[in-house]
């Protein structure tokens, strides 16, 4: 499965825990995806600590980088700059990238 998300970018509902985790705690969110997308490549608490600091659009958008290169997801720039400046769309594809790799290294 490659090449587009395999959930929908509204579709916190089907994992409200990691829906919950985007939008209480983003910066933990985007850390633990970093994380569990590339174990070992990029220590997923300097990424929490980013978040913190009040920079959690740059750890939520290295977030949704790296998923889209593991999975060979293509998205428009546009359309993800367009995410991020809308008030919660940054939260919503947080999740979305929090999605996609938890249901990927499942099958793994």
């Amino acid at each position: 499965m490659s090449g587009e998300y395999s959930t929908g970018l509204l579709s916190c509902c089907d994992d409200v825990g990691v829906c919950c985790t985007g939008f209480c705690c983003p910066c933990y969110l985007a850390a633990k995806t970093i994380g569990e997308e590339r174990p070992g490549v990029g220590c997923s608490t300097i990424w929490c600590i980013v978040g913190c600091l009040g920079l959690t659009p740059v750890s939520a958008w290295v977030a949704r980088s790296r998923v889209q290169e593991a999975y060979n997801i293509h998205e428009d720039t546009g359309k993800r700059c367009l995410g991020f400046l809308c008030c919660c769309c940054g939260a919503v594809q947080l999740c979305q990238d929090a999605r996609e790799t938890k249901k990927r290294n499942q099958k793994a």
